[in-house]
């Protein structure tokens, strides 16, 4: 069991806030393994060897890692074999894989070389300036022994091979063929990163010894004036842009900018988003949109400019309000966008826009249509569907991606403005440390990595099915702070933690996709409680027969560790990934 705990992450003491170390009960990091394991009881013996060999043996058995980085100025690749194949012996090899073809093992030639094709995944903005595609023809006398594994048939070697070439900063995706199982190809994923994140300006240890940045703090809905609608978006950013800039202002921190709950006008915390992937409509200024024009005199007059001078001479926000004044608008502004011819150079933009962003976009945007009919179901929500135009929008998925491109357009503009007049860094953006439990991010699907020929059957748990997918995050388990002076219970936070092993199982591609996103048109990203992408405390159910209710937790809780083992990195706009 304390290796199975170790291998979870789940951590067994803590120092508390006045420097005393506490310790966690077996039952109280029970109830966190049965959590991450999706279990409603203690795993038995043949569970928890499972679990082990799933956790620590079976990755040894793949050639080539789901996801590896190496430093620009030190391009290398890792592989994994076993000891065997430098002796000559016959490699074991899985009986069967997929493609139905048994597996041959045969002995070593005396100069056993891999061939290895190199290509670029990223697209104009990864800063790679390289050929798309590389083809080497290695072997392995060059490979340095960094790590090693003892099974019962043998020990296993990791091996780390230099790549005599140069690669830009990038995602690159690799393909190995070994002359002893030439059958198959082995298939990973290479991130290209620098030894130190981007300084730049920043750097103190520049010889230009330029004095020392500065910049604000805001949040953006705080910001006021005349012209807006109840709420600060990025026309008032902008005046904020022309104001600091005379100041020599060199940045602008703003906190989290993400999607909020469409249906729960109350869940407003920029810290307890919908989904971290994508922006607030609530930011967008209303008379930047070139829809405006048609309908600016209609805004300028009668019940919409009532409505919007009530809300601004408010002391608060009244967000049901703001909410529901701005999507009446939006609405009728979509309307007109629709009505463009869709040969034009707007509805062309957006289109690229839709078919970049993908499947996280359109699967976003049938989350807000259910938000939208579930938002119906209240008294408030009867105010949304009772206006003609905005049922008409709320029932079309094509409304909320225009939405999001529409944020996305305007925030880009925003940070463009601030390196035209001279700002250093530009925005600075704010990614939250986690998402609702009930959103659209957390409910989300990943595929596993692309299955490929293992050199031996693993004894553990099988792979989730590609085909049905899996989610990153572990639902049972909410994010929070142990007991402090603040809170002497503690906080429970309400959000569910990444899963570290569907991480892994899917190369972190949600946790890369969650960064991509939050480092559009930006000069620089804070990440929210840091800390939390090596360690963070969890709350965890009570260990029942049932399955817990996602919205009852216990008091029990318990440190889980979450080895990331990624580099993130940032670089100058336009950043990388974009």
């Amino acid at each position: 069991m304390d290796k199975l705990f170790y291998l979870q992450g789940i951590g067994d003491r803590f120092i508390d806030c006045s420097g005393a170390e506490r310790s966690f009960s077996h039952d109280e990091r029970m109830a966190l393994l049965c959590a991450l394991m999706r279990r409603d009881s203690a795993p038995g013996e043949q569970d928890i060897a499972k679990r082990i060999e799933a956790l620590d043996a079976a990755p040894w058995l793949h050639v080539l890692p789901g996801l590896q980085h190496a430093f620009v100025d030190e391009p290398a690749i890792e592989l994994q074999l076993p000891e065997s194949a430098f002796a000559g012996a016959p490699l074991p090899v899985a009986p069967q894989h997929e493609s139905g073809s048994a597996a041959t093992a045969n002995p070593l030639p005396p100069q056993h070389s891999i061939e290895l094709c190199i290509r670029l995944t990223g697209d104009e903005n990864s800063g790679a300036k390289a050929p798309a595609s590389y083809r080497l023809s290695l072997t392995l006398a060059q490979a340095k022994e960094v790590g090693d594994y003892l099974r019962p048939e043998g020990r296993y070697l990791r091996l780390r091979l230099p790549l005599p070439l140069e690669l830009q900063i990038g995602e690159y995706q690799l393909t190995a063929t070994l002359d002893w199982f030439a059958q198959h190809a082995f298939s990973g994923e290479l991130l290209i990163v620098p030894r130190r994140g981007y300084q730049g300006v920043l750097d103190t240890s520049a010889p230009s010894k330029l004095s020392r940045p500065w910049g604000l703090g805001i949040s953006l809905f705080y910001l006021r004036s005349q012209r807006q609608w109840g709420v600060g978006d990025f026309a008032d950013l902008g005046k904020l842009i022309e104001l600091g800039a005379e100041s020599g202002c060199d940045f602008i921190t703003l906190t989290p900018l993400h999607a909020p709950s469409l249906a729960s006008t109350s869940l407003i915390s920029p810290y307890s988003p919908w989904d971290r992937r994508f922006l607030n409509p609530l930011a967008i200024a209303i008379d930047w949109l070139p829809e405006y024009a048609g309908l600016s005199q209609q805004f300028k007059a009668g019940e919409w400019l009532r409505e919007r001078l009530l809300l601004n001479q408010l002391a608060e926000i009244d967000y049901p309000k703001v909410a529901l004044l701005k999507y009446r608008a939006l609405a009728r502004l979509f309307a007109a966008f629709e009505a463009m011819d869709e040969l034009s150079g707007r509805v062309q933009r957006f289109e690229a826009f839709v078919k970049s962003r993908g499947q996280a976009l359109e699967s976003f945007c049938q989350s807000q249509l259910a938000e939208a009919k579930a938002l119906g179901a209240v008294s408030e929500g009867a105010l949304w569907w009772a206006d003609e135009a905005l049922s008409v929008a709320l029932d079309t998925p094509r409304f909320f991606g225009w939405l999001q491109f529409v944020a996305d357009e305007q925030l880009e503009q925003s940070q463009l403005r601030c390196r035209q007049v001279g700002m250093r860094l530009g925005l600075v953006r704010d990614l939250a440390v986690g998402a609702l439990g009930q959103g659209s991010e957390v409910s989300a699907r990943y595929q596993s990595c692309p299955a490929e020929p293992l050199l031996q059957e693993p004894a553990g748990e099988p792979a989730a099915a590609a085909s049905d997918g899996f989610g990153a995050f572990c639902e049972r388990l909410d994010i929070g702070a142990p007991p402090d002076p603040f809170s002497a219970t503690g906080q429970n936070w309400g959000m569910p933690p990444f899963d570290p092993v569907a991480l892994k199982q899917s190369a972190f591609h949600a946790f890369r996709r969650l960064c991509r996103e939050n480092m559009r048109h930006c000069g620089a990203l804070r990440i929210d409680h840091v800390m939390a992408m090596s360690r963070i405390w969890c709350w965890s159910p009570p260990l029942t027969a049932t399955p817990p209710s996602k919205f009852t937790r216990s008091r029990t809780a318990a440190l889980a560790i979450h080895d990331l083992d990624v580099t993130c990195i940032s670089r100058p706009t336009p950043c990388w990934p974009s």
